[in-house]
């Protein structure tokens, strides 16, 4: 989320992959939306918000970290 111009090797189509992130993250910011990255590492559900210096991040809900298991 931090860096919406860094892409993956399964983007198929680089430019549209970054713009179709840029979207969908300037779409999300500040709305409160709970937002579930499956293939994100923990914590994985939370509300994308804007960085001042123009990028995104992931603040968790909580719960939605890893958990101590007995």
């Amino acid at each position: 989320l931090p860096e919406p111009d860094i892409g993956s090797c399964v983007d198929i189509d680089p430019v549209r992959s970054e713009t179709t992130r840029r979207s969908l993250l300037a779409s999300l910011a500040g709305t409160g939306t709970l937002v579930l990255g499956t293939h994100f590492p923990p914590p994985t559900a939370g509300h994308v918000d804007g960085t001042p210096a123009g990028g995104y991040r992931l603040t968790p809900v909580p719960g939605s970290g890893p958990t101590a298991r007995g």
